[in-house]
């Protein structure tokens, strides 16, 4: 694929990147708030998939005291974390992709706010066991750090070439973390961002399903 040509390691967004997987999140943000019973009437309007769930929590929830936010996590994970994920799948064209970056020999790293558990068990379902070299997931972040930590710890550690690495992600939040690392940046045109927030970012590269499916289809 064009986008990824002189890049050798690939940082991949997961949730509106490679799956899709809002509605399985939102049904366990509704079951939440239904036995917390919060009502939370903008929740379709404000919803966005992308930030850590007690970022999330926050936004639905903004008068909530402290321990209500843990409270209302704690609930939403039981219910996230224990579903079979019904309506999560790979985007089209995702799965010929991975194979075909892996193939290539394409170094890919999985950089997201998900939690470890389900994105596990999303992993296993797909059978992306062997797509991917490292996971880096929420659960490493400290308190109050973003994504640009994990990518900046996957870089030093593995002594990756900036030069040749790139993130690709759906929001503003991914090209921002790629930009703070030195990295290139390539927005997905598909998933729960926009293309104008990506532009805004300074993406430095875009890639449709168009393209994805283009390019699987003339491997």
């Amino acid at each position: 694929m064009r986008c990824f040509e002189n890049i050798d390691n690939i940082f991949f967004d997961f949730d509106g990147t490679l799956c899709e997987s809002a509605e399985d999140i939102k049904a366990a943000w509704r079951s939440a708030f239904a036995d917390l019973k919060i009502d939370v009437p903008d929740f379709e309007r404000i919803y966005r998939v992308g930030p850590p769930t007690e970022v999330s929590a926050r936004t639905f929830t903004p008068e909530a005291t402290d321990q209500e936010i843990r409270q209302l996590c704690e609930v939403y994970w039981g219910y996230y974390y224990n579903s079979t994920y019904p309506n999560s799948h790979p985007y089209p064209g995702v799965d010929a992709m991975l194979e075909r970056l892996k193939a290539e020999g394409k170094n890919l790293i999985l950089a997201t706010n998900k939690n470890e558990i389900p994105l596990r068990r999303l992993i296993e379902k797909f059978h992306w066991e062997h797509s991917f070299t490292t996971l880096l997931t929420h659960s490493m972040l400290p308190p109050g750090a973003e994504k640009s930590y994990l990518l900046r710890l996957a870089i030093e550690k593995y002594a990756l070439d900036r030069r040749r690495t790139a993130i690709v992600g759906d929001t503003a939040l991914d090209i921002t973390a790629g930009k703070a690392v030195g990295i290139t940046t390539i927005g997905a045109t598909y998933g729960y961002g926009s293309v104008d927030e990506l532009v805004a970012a300074g993406a430095d590269r875009l890639v449709s399903l168009t393209d994805i499916t283009e390019a699987n289809a003339g491997n």
